[in-house]
This record gives C-alpha cells, sequence and structure tokens, in this order.
C-alpha cells in the first residue's frame, strides 16, 4: 500500500548538523571515504558515500570551524568499545550504572577500606535503578508516576515489564532492606561483608547477566575487572566464627538469617552464591584462597559454589623497611631496600612474579618480597 513512499536507512540518513559538517569537509578537500569516517565516528550505523555525493549537490552554507571543532569534541566523548555516548539518547543511563556497579566492585576489593559492605550496598543501588530506568525509557516505557517523581527503587523493581526473575527481584528487594539497616547502625556493622557475600556476588552476575541479555556481550563487565569479591587473608579461626553475630545490629542479625533461611530452601544462584572457603599452598608456601572461576570457565553460568579470591597483605616500602629492622637489623634502610629491587627490577615488578602490585598509582609489596628482604639481609650478615 505504501510502497511508493521512500523511506531513508539508517546507513544513509544524515541530519542536518552532519550535512553541515560534510560541507565543511568537501569545501577543504577531504576524500569521500575520510568524510565517512569522521561522521561515521560514533554514529550506530555509518554512512555510505552515496550520502557525501548527495551533500555536494545541495547548495547550502557548511559549519563553521568553530562547530566543526565543537562536533568533534562530543565525537571524542563517545566510548567504542561500549557505543554510549553521554550527549546521545539516554546512554547516560547506561554509562551512570556501568560506572556505579564498577565502583561498587572497586570499593569492597579496595584492601585500603573497611567500609566495604556499606560502599557495595549504596553504589549497586544506584547501578541496578538506573540500569532498568533505560530498559523502560528503551523500551517506551515511562519512569515517572501521575505526580511527576520518578518511580521509586522498590516500584521499578516491581516493575511488570522488567525482566528479572522472582529470586532476582527478592535479591534486590532484600538488599534493598539491608541498606537502610546498615544506613541507621553503622556503629554495628562489623564482619558483614563475609557474611552477606554470597548476596553481593549473585547481584553482581544478575547485572551483568541482564547487560549481556538485553544490550549485548559488548556492555559486558567481564574485560574490566574480575567479578569476585575480594577478601583480605583470613585464618582458620576467622573463617570458622564467620556465622557468629558479634557486634551485629539485631535487625541485620535477623534480616541475614531471613536472606540465609530462604536460601536454604530456594537454592537458586540467582539469589545467593553459595562460597566454599578452601585453603591451598601456593608457590611461596602461604595458606590462599584461589578463584575457581573466571569469564571463560565453561561452568560461569551454572556454577553455585565459588571461591572467594583473598587479596594479598600488602606494604608499602616503608613498613618492609620496618619490619626488617624489628627483625633485628636497625641499620637497614630505604637506600639499602631500593637498592634491592633495583638489582632486579625487571623481575621484582613483574605482577605475574607476584612480589607486589599497583594499587592506583602506588606499589605495594606482598610477603613473598618481605620474606625475601629479611632472607638477604641474613645472608648478608651471615
Amino acid at each position: 500500500m505504501f510502497s511508493h513512499i521512500k523511506k531513508n536507512t539508517p546507513s544513509t540518513y544524515v541530519n542536518k548538523k552532519e550535512i553541515k559538517i560534510i560541507k565543511y569537509y568537501l569545501e577543504q578537500g577531504y576524500r569521500d571515504q575520510d568524510i565517512a569516517f569522521i561522521i561515521g565516528y560514533g554514529r550506530k550505523t555509518t554512512i555510505n558515500q552515496s550520502s557525501i555525493q548527495n551533500v555536494k549537490k545541495k547548495d547550502i552554507i557548511p559549519a563553521t570551524l568553530a562547530e566543526v571543532e565543537e562536533y568533534l569534541l562530543q565525537k571524542k566523548q563517545y566510548n567504542i568499545e561500549t557505543n554510549l555516548h553521554p550527549e546521545k539518547d539516554n546512554d547516560k543511563y547506561l554509562i551512570k550504572s556501568r560506572e556505579a556497579m564498577l565502583s561498587a566492585i572497586q570499593a569492597f576489593n579496595n584492601p585500603m577500606l573497611t567500609f566495604k559492605s556499606e560502599q557495595f550496598l549504596l553504589m549497586s543501588q544506584v547501578a541496578w535503578i538506573a540500569l532498568l530506568q533505560h530498559y523502560l525509557l528503551n523500551n517506551g516505557h515511562s519512569i515517572y508516576k501521575n505526580n511527576n517523581f520518578t518511580l521509586s527503587y522498590s516500584e521499578i523493581i516491581k516493575h511488570s515489564y522488567i525482566p528479572l526473575s522472582d529470586d532476582e527481584r527478592r535479591l534486590l528487594a532484600d538488599l534493598s532492606l539491608l541498606r537502610n539497616e546498615v544506613e541507621h547502625n553503622l556503629g554495628q556493622t562489623k564482619s558483614i561483608d563475609a557474611k552477606f557475600a554470597g548476596f553481593f556476588q549473585a547481584s553482581i552476575l544478575n547485572y551483568n547477566d541482564f547487560l549481556i541479555k538485553n544490550y549485548g556481550d559488548h556492555l559486558s563487565l567481564g574485560d574490566h575487572l574480575s567479578f569476585a569479591l575480594q577478601f583480605g587473608k583470613m585464618d582458620k579461626a576467622q573463617v570458622l566464627t564467620l556465622n557468629e553475630n558479634e557486634n551485629i545490629a539485631p535487625n541485620i542479625q535477623a534480616l541475614y538469617k531471613n536472606m540465609n533461611d530462604y536460601t536454604l530452601s530456594s537454592n537458586n544462584h540467582k539469589y545467593c552464591f553459595n562460597i566454599v572457603y578452601t585453603y591451598v599452598k601456593d608457590i611461596n608456601k602461604a595458606p590462599d584462597a584461589r578463584l575457581l572461576i573466571t569469564k571463560e570457565d565453561p561452568r560461569y553460568s551454572s556454577l553455585l559454589d565459588v571461591v572467594i579470591e583473598t587479596e594479598k597483605n600488602k606494604f608499602l616500602p616503608k613498613e618492609i623497611k620496618e619490619f626488617i629492622n624489628k627483625k633485628g637489623f636497625p641499620d637497614f634502610n630505604m637506600y639499602n631496600l631500593n637498592m634491592l629491587w633495583k638489582s632486579n627490577k625487571e623481575f621484582f615488578k613483574d605482577p605475574d612474579n607476584k612480589y607486589g602490585v599497583f594499587v592506583g598509582k602506588k606499589w605495594y609489596w606482598y610477603e613473598k618480597w618481605r620474606d625475601y628482604v629479611l632472607r638477604e639481609v641474613k645472608k648478608g650478615v651471615s
């Protein structure tokens, strides 16, 4: 019926702003293929050279140099990996959502922080609500109520159009309750990191699954960092006391019991990952828990039991020096320490050799290096 009506396809359509930009580059003598690359960068679809040929025929005023520079500046904000741009459509929701979840994981895994669960709960909730808001908007649904206020977190996770399972919805609701309890009991949250680790881990993986299923693999967090939450090294006695409720607010204890009881009855990894704490010997003869799950692991989609990777103890150079001094070598100084690692710095500062690691812009040494230094000092005086 409407076969006589021609519609521009995304690959050939250029908007008024792009036409002026193309006209500018044509007058500057740029080749068609170069112009197509400049305009196509950051677009959901590229443009072909016939579009540029059509612009050549148009009698229009080209963009000014200032307009071209502003256009290129906006292009630079485009992320070629994720296809997201902060000024494009509703991309800002996805950008903020991914950044919030990455921040939640990084905060929990930061060995310098003790305020881990608290930060994870806050930032992961921001991540989820921004993600679900984008999903609704992207599918033609409003995120506003009749009074023009946006849907609350509890309302949006119950939204019938959101493709979440009952267990995923329940987990998000329970973690929101936990966030509220933590907010009002900041002085009584000791040791909750390990208690709620399985729930946090499930939330991360549910979030990543939602991104992949609804937006594609290119938005997965897996290429940025490990999914696993990390803990400072624990000895056997600490592991055995994980279920104790010392210095934990009664309301948080009650919520944990309810969540744990549901986990036992449902056994659904969408609600909670079962954490197995185990110790093996590494090449340095030190107890160290290993991470058994990776993005490439064929068991990834169904694995229920995950060994949480423990973060090794870290030491600043000054702390290494002080340790050696206390071991009976008061004359050992920073110069001696620096000369030791500089004797083979490519080896000692190679992360694969596990003598140390960068955290941000600072280098931290592991116990492996500390013990090596002590052995070398003892050799020097023997």
